[in-house]
Order: structure tokens, then sequence, then C-alpha cells
């Protein structure tokens, strides 16, 4: 069943955001400052509702959880195909947004508490590759799909979501069910909360390495929102698109997505292999050179003057934006004690939602008032800084 919802997941959630920012730009007709306000819309329901819905899973039951999580996502998707509106779109990502909370935690408990926590690394390893596979699918059905219609895709993903919803219903297995012990267990762990709580905040405030990672995590958490939602808008409105990507581009854009995912997959390879994760100074270094890279990537995306140069920024600024999270993953944790790991990780992951909650919607505007460029060139200045923290830290002993 593990398996199963990382292939359904990957692959329904890649048939809907394959789709999706097309159909925001063509359909809705939205600018810069709203399609990214969708995105910051997203986060902030995942950032209020994480928490609330953790105690379903902790308390009652992880298959309840799992279950309603794929069936609001299901809801939220098809919501957001019915009615092409802003407003419409904004609820949706509230919908989906608040499903993902419920899944995200739930499902891995449940899994460990299924397997007694006997061999789940392995799983977690195979899920990871049949998520790959399902991403593959779900972006080459979009692309054949959004031919007919940009809503479809986002349609059909919904069905899927909600039909695994059901057959989870039917069939997932719950063999060591929480009950009252388990409501007792998450009441003394909401006594040790806040003693917890102000120690990850004294390990961050004590480590300078702490502030620079949680700063770097803010500032590129600002960043992402427009490079992640404008990059198509950047296209469609600066740059006249070859004949094969499709009269709306989705085919151009379907194709970047397996290209990224393709590729990504040796760069992670070569990176596992050529980098020693256990030595910080190593790690630092290589997060110095790829951030200089993705400032070039993006730069070149923001600034070129023709569709190749720009396709060709966009592909290397992504893929080594991406590749850099392992490296600031393990050194981060290198840095951590064992009693307040959790703690600082969900603090680091706050300090990135916040980023895109406050700094996107600034962003946005600024691409609304001066253009999708300057919307895309400020993101990628805010890498400047990043760079510069990093090399800071890479001149000192870890």
């Amino acid at each position: 069943m593990y398996l199963a919802s990382g292939f359904v997941f990957a692959s329904c959630f890649a048939l809907y955001s394959t789709v999706s920012s097309l159909y925001r730009i063509r359909e809705a007709g939205l600018d810069p400052f709203e399609l990214i306000l969708v995105g910051s819309v997203l986060e902030l329901s995942v950032f209020l509702f994480e928490i609330p819905t953790g105690v379903v899973a902790d308390v009652y039951s992880r298959r309840l959880s799992v279950w309603i999580g794929y069936a609001v996502v299901g809801i939220g998707f098809w919501i957001e195909s019915a009615w092409t509106s802003f407003a419409t779109i904004l609820a949706a990502q509230v919908v989906w947004g608040v499903g993902h909370t419920f899944i995200s935690g739930a499902q891995t408990a449940w899994l460990v508490d299924e397997l007694q926590n006997e061999g789940v690394g392995e799983v977690f390893v195979r899920r990871s590759q049949v998520g790959r596979a399902g991403a593959l699918i779900g972006i080459l059905l979009g692309v054949w799909l959004g031919g007919t219609s940009l809503a479809l895709p986002m349609r059909i993903a919904g069905g899927g979501m909600l039909l695994f919803a059901v057959t989870l219903y039917l069939i997932m297995p719950e063999t060591m069910p929480l009950g009252r012990d388990g409501a007792d267990e998450e009441r003394r762990h909401r006594g040790a909360m806040v003693g917890t709580f102000r120690a990850g905040v004294a390990a961050i405030r004590e480590q300078p390495t702490l502030l620079v990672i949680v700063a770097l995590t803010l500032l590129g958490g600002i960043a992402s929102e427009p490079l992640d939602r404008l990059w198509e808008l950047h296209l469609l409105q600066n740059f006249a698109l070859p004949d094969w990507a499709g009269a709306s581009g989705l085919t151009l854009f379907g194709g970047m997505r397996v290209l990224v995912l393709l590729i990504g997959i040796g760069a992670a390879e070569l990176v596992r292999r050529w980098v020693r994760f256990d030595e910080p100074r190593e790690l630092r270094r290589g997060l110095l050179l790829m951030n200089l890279g993705v400032i070039v990537g993006f730069g070149l995306f923001a600034l070129a003057p023709a569709t190749a140069s720009a396709l060709f920024g966009y592909l290397i600024g992504t893929l080594l934006r991406g590749t850099q999270g392992p490296l600031l993953a393990t050194w981060t944790n290198q840095q951590l004690d064992r009693s307040v790991r959790a703690t600082v990780l969900s603090m680091t992951s706050q300090a990135d939602a916040l980023g895109q909650v406050t700094g996107g919607p600034a962003l946005g505007a600024l691409g609304r008032a001066l253009g999708v460029r300057a919307a895309l060139l400020t993101a990628t200045g805010l890498f400047v800084p990043i760079q510069w923290l990093l090399r800071r830290r890479t001149s000192r002993a870890s």
C-alpha cells in the first residue's frame, strides 16, 4: 500500500501540476502577482494546518488521516478544474493544501508502526523509485491529455486521488491502532513540547552555523516562489516558442519537466559519488559551487535574449537548486544534537514556508508593476547573499 500510494500520488500530482500553471495563465488569465499568491495561499494553508491535522494521526488513527488526506487532495484538484476564476483557484489551494497535511507524516508513521521499524529504509528508497516512475508517467499523460483540454488532466488527477482514497478505505490495514494509549501519549508529548522548542531556539541562537542555515532557508524560500511560479509565463510573454512546443507551449513545458526529472537522477548520483558527506567543509564548498551555478543559470534565464539560452539557463538553475537539497540537509544535521534535531529541522522548514508566504507576494507585485523579468532577476539576486554567507562559513572551521 505504501509503494502504491507513492506511485499514485506522484503520478496524479505530476498530471495536475504539468498543466496547472498553463491553465492559470491561459484559461484564468492570472498575472504575476496572482500566480505567486496562489502558491503563497497553498504554503500558508500547509503552515497553519500541519500541526492540527497531525493530531488526528497521533490521537485517533493513521489510516483515517491518510484516507481523509487523499480524498481532500482529490477534491482540491477537481475544484480548481471545475470553475475558472481566481477565487476558485485560491480556494482549491486551501482545500488540497489541508488534504496534504493529513497525509504528510501520518503515512510514514503508519508504515513504521505496521513494520515495527524493520526494513523501512529499503521501503523509503523503493518508494522514491516508484515515485519517479509515477511522475514521469503523469507528465507524459498531462502533455497528451492537455492538448485536448488543460482542465482535463486536472480533473483526472483529482478523480484518481478520490478513487485511491476509496481503495485505501476498503483495504488499507491498521494492525497497530492508537486508541486511548495514543491519546495519552499525545498529551505527554504536549507537556514536553515547550521545553524542546526552547532548547531548539537556544541551539540556533548559540550556533552561528545554524543561524546561517536558517537565513539561507528563508532567502531560498522567498526566491523559490517567482522561480517556480513565473517561469512558464516568462517564456510565453518574452520569447517566440518553437513550432514543436505546441499551441499553448504544453509540449515544451512538459519536455522541460521530463529533462529535469531524468537529468536530476543522474546529477544526484554524481553528487553521491563525488562529495564526501562526512566532511562539513567539503559540503559547504559543494554548496558554494552549486549556488554560484544557480545564480548564473537563473540570471541567464531572466536576461536571455533568445529562447534556447533561456531554456538552458532555466535547466541549469533548476537542476543545481534541486541538487543542493541533500548537501544542505546533511550539513544541517551535522550541527544538531539528537535531542532537538526534529525541532530545529521543523524550524528550518517553517523558515522556508515563511519566506514563501511573506516574500513571494512582494516579488509577485514587483512582477506585476515592472514585468516578469524584474521579478525573476530579483529572486535570482537573493542567492547572492546566500553565496556570501556560505563563503564566510567555508573560510572558518566547522
